[in-house]
């Protein structure tokens, strides 16, 4: 998700330049609360998230495989 939404890469440097932090001791002290405004923007409750697993009985003849596109 980092790649296609360049999160850390593009927003967070232009963050810390608006910010003028200058030193790794600032940036240290404004991590914190960057690192919160992320989540709060970007992560989902815990509700919302739907249970998929699915349970099966004891059975040799089950085989989980999956199968990847070729680029």
């Amino acid at each position: 998700m980092e790649r296609k939404f360049k999160t850390l890469q593009n927003r967070w440097p232009q963050i810390i330049r608006t910010m003028g932090l200058k030193t790794i001791e600032q940036l240290n002290e404004f991590l914190p609360k960057l690192i919160d405004d992320y989540n709060e923007m970007f992560s989902i409750p815990m509700t919302s998230l739907v249970n998929v697993t699915k349970v099966f009985e004891k059975d040799e003849n089950i085989v989980f495989s999956y199968k990847l596109k070729e680029s």
